[in-house]
């Protein structure tokens, strides 16, 4: 395998295991907008008696609609911290760098993408992987433990796998996002030393929370003429 294969499978790792982990963000943020979209606190008491309102309309599509997003994180996000080197996963290409660390050169990028980086500023401070790096990780991996351990307890006995016995494991939305960030943060540590790029999920929460008040926006206006119809069809006033 040529140097410049290295580096192109490294770049693929990352696109695949970034594409992979906006669909797990995604779900995270749908899931908590729906749960939090009967929340008074959250929305305010007149939304939310709105929101519950479409929510028991149409509970199955809710209801199935909201566990799925929630299953969907927790499998994803702790799949990209499994520590199977098998699998596409942070130790995995980690492991994939330290293999071709010494092999990747800034000439490596120039020859791949010759327009694309400052030749200069490359050749100077260049390097794939550095494993100084690696003390970062495992402090943010340190902080974010206890939140870890607890969605993999739930995956292990809920997701993956339905317990006999009732689990009583949960987790702090707040600190799941938290923990979203410092994944971000992990990325893009390793990847804007390796390619020079970075993932950007912060606009993951904007869409959908914007996208979510659009839909019930547009079922309670629907539900409205609904009732309306029905009213001037068979002179029935629905509550």
């Amino acid at each position: 395998m040529t140097h410049e294969e290295q580096y192109k499978e490294v770049e693929g790792m990352f696109k695949r295991l970034s594409d992979q982990m906006c669909h797990v963000v995604q779900a995270f943020y749908l899931w908590r907008v729906l749960v939090f979209s009967r929340s008074i606190p959250e929305v305010g008491k007149e939304q939310a008696e709105k929101n519950v309102e479409i929510i028991r309309s149409y509970q199955n599509f809710f209801a199935q609609t909201e566990n799925s997003h929630l299953e969907t994180f927790i499998i994803g996000i702790t799949k990209f911290y499994d520590r199977d080197l098998r699998s596409l996963t942070l130790d995995a290409i980690i492991n994939k760098m330290c293999e071709y660390q010494n092999d990747i050169t800034a000439e490596t990028l120039i020859n791949i993408y010759p327009d694309r980086f400052d030749k200069d500023e490359l050749r100077a401070d260049y390097k794939p992987f550095d494993e100084a790096d690696l003390v970062d990780i495992g402090n943010l991996r340190q902080e974010n433990k206890q939140v870890l351990e607890n969605l993999i307890v739930i995956r292990n006995k809920q997701a993956a796998h339905t317990n006999i016995e009732i689990i009583n494991v949960t987790f702090i939305p707040t600190e799941v996002e938290k923990f979203i960030e410092d994944t971000q943060k992990i990325i893009n540590k390793l990847q804007e030393r390796f390619s020079r790029a970075s993932t950007v999920w912060d606009r993951i929460k904007e869409g959908v929370e914007r996208d979510t008040r659009l839909l019930y926006e547009n079922l309670h206006r629907g539900e409205v003429q609904r009732k309306e119809e029905i009213r001037q069809k068979w002179g029935v006033k629905l509550p």
